[in-house]
């Protein structure tokens, strides 16, 4: 199946499920009833005017596409053992191949996603010209948070900066991401590649979930007072 084929399923699957609105922001505020709305292929937020009932309808399709919300598959499963029941082999078939292909399209989201989860570190880094400073680059969820420019060995302020960024960004209550964008991807190419092309000018200081963002802090203070010491 093509890519554009599993898009438009995915987009048909979202608008029965869901009934997201087909209309722009400018039909949207007129408060005219659409052909959507009839067809019972859209919830007709337009008459509604309550954004929040809406937001939670766009929460479960994002639930939906990031595997999160299995409620669209186990319909879909309902409806193709039904119509095997009524000896409708054709459409049962029919429902079955759209169950494997979301199947397929959620789990490469969740492959994806995998990794991303996992990358979580502080980036130290300093070219071969020694002025005695060095970047601190912060990577959250394989994504580049933050860059904070720190003397080596830190003084007291880049410290405070360090650990306030660090209790910032790593908190312990964050949730990874299920899915990544197209633009979550693109940045994270580009900081891989970034990264492999410095490598040498680069120390990474991993963090994990089990340490706490305080020594994830100690830990880069420690990294830029070594680097210090061995470029003297």
């Amino acid at each position: 199946v093509r890519n554009t084929d599993q898009a438009e399923m995915v987009v048909d699957v979202i608008g029965r499920f869901f009934q997201l609105r087909e209309c722009d922001d400018e039909r949207l505020h007129l408060g005219q009833r659409c052909l959507y709305a009839d067809m019972d292929r859209c919830t007709a937020p337009c008459e509604t005017d309550d954004p929040e009932a809406y937001a939670e309808v766009v929460e479960r399709v994002r639930a939906f596409l990031t595997g999160r919300d299995p409620s669209v598959l186990d319909a879909l499963r309902d409806r193709m053992r039904r119509a095997s029941d009524q000896l409708d082999f054709e459409k049962a078939a029919q429902i079955r191949d759209t169950v494997e292909q979301l199947e397929r399209i959620l789990e490469k989201q969740r492959v994806a996603a995998a990794p991303v989860r996992r990358h979580n570190a502080a980036l130290v880094h300093h070219d071969n010209d020694w002025d005695g400073r060095a970047d601190v680059l912060l990577v959250r969820f394989g994504r580049f948070e933050e860059a904070l420019q720190c003397t080596m060995p830190p003084t007291a302020e880049d410290q405070a900066r360090l650990r306030e960024h660090c209790h910032a960004l790593f908190d312990l209550s964050a949730k990874p991401p299920n899915a990544l964008s197209k633009r979550d991807a693109t940045e994270i190419r580009l900081l891989s590649h970034w990264t492999y092309a410095h490598r040498d000018e680069l120390t990474a200081v991993r963090w994990t979930p089990d340490h706490s963002p305080e020594a994830l802090a100690t830990a880069i203070e420690e990294t830029l007072a070594e680097r210090q010491e061995a470029a003297a």
